[in-house]
């Protein structure tokens, strides 16, 4: 009744994830990066801009890789296992998901209470603009 799909990868299986780049793909961007490098000697605009343009173009990539590592730790699939435990204890108990959908109601009702009890800070950019405006 309450569908839920678990992802996680068994040992022997590929994964055919971002980090299985060709190696070729990795030494040009060494080499692009390299460029970069050099060419920051003489700071023009365009260069640097073309190398952020790079950096931030490689980002999503090199992050997707790093998380990919992360997955494979040991401690982060047993983590994973437990909380698939607990996801299914709560399928299997409807008491124990109705607690936690009370405690997550009430996790946020606390936040939106503080949220609204707390002062605005002098610099909060909402006052800066209602001064403007007004």
């Amino acid at each position: 009744a309450r569908p839920i799909v678990f992802t996680f990868e068994k040992e022997g299986e590929a994964d055919s994830g971002p980090d299985e780049e060709a190696p070729a793909a990795e030494e040009e961007e060494e080499e692009q990066e390299e460029a970069v490098e050099a060419a920051v000697d003489a700071p023009t605009t365009a260069i640097i801009s073309a190398g952020m343009r790079r950096t931030t173009r490689r980002c999503p990539q090199r992050t997707a890789r790093a998380a990919a590592r992360c997955r494979r730790q040991r401690l982060v699939g047993h983590v994973e296992k437990m909380l698939r435990f607990f996801t299914r204890q709560l399928l299997h108990r409807p008491l124990l998901l109705w607690l936690f959908y009370v405690h997550v109601a009430a996790i946020w009702t606390v936040e939106i209470w503080r949220q609204a009890v707390t002062r605005s800070l002098a610099s909060d950019p909402a006052l800066q603009l209602q001064k403007v405006l007004a």
